[in-house]
């Protein structure tokens, strides 16, 4: 089974980078930019873990991870905050969210790809 990752990224680069950079890794990458998208996205796709950037149209990703955590089907979705936010307060507002990890951009590739797999790997194994 390729593992799927929702993408949830405004930057439309940023977005086709971190696309490309998980597809040659092996996983099925889905890419959105806004957060009714995201919102959306997550029970269509079903992914297995969600790369979540903050700043974002409308609601932001700290908002999203909260309204996941809500949800019955969603508590347990890996989230990985992705974001140019880097105080340490930032980071604290994401992991107080819901936030699994936090990665501050930008990032070095196999850094992230670290990160993915490490995350991918509990949330397989106890699914």
């Amino acid at each position: 089974m390729t593992p799927k990752i929702l993408v949830v990224e405004d930057d439309i680069m940023t977005a086709k980078i971190l696309a490309l950079l998980l597809t040659r890794a092996g996983y099925e990458a889905t890419v959105v930019h806004d957060a009714s998208a995201a919102l959306g996205a997550v029970e269509q796709v079903n992914p297995h873990l969600l790369i979540l950037d903050v700043m974002l149209p409308g609601i932001d990703g700290y908002e999203i991870c909260r309204l996941l955590r809500r949800e019955p089907n969603t508590k347990r979705l890996p989230i990985l905050m992705f974001t140019a936010l880097a105080r340490p307060a930032d980071q604290r507002q994401g992991f107080v969210a819901g936030a699994d990890d936090y990665l501050v951009k930008p990032v070095n590739s196999n850094e992230l790809l670290s990160r993915v797999r490490s995350m991918l790997f509990f949330s397989v194994e106890t699914a």
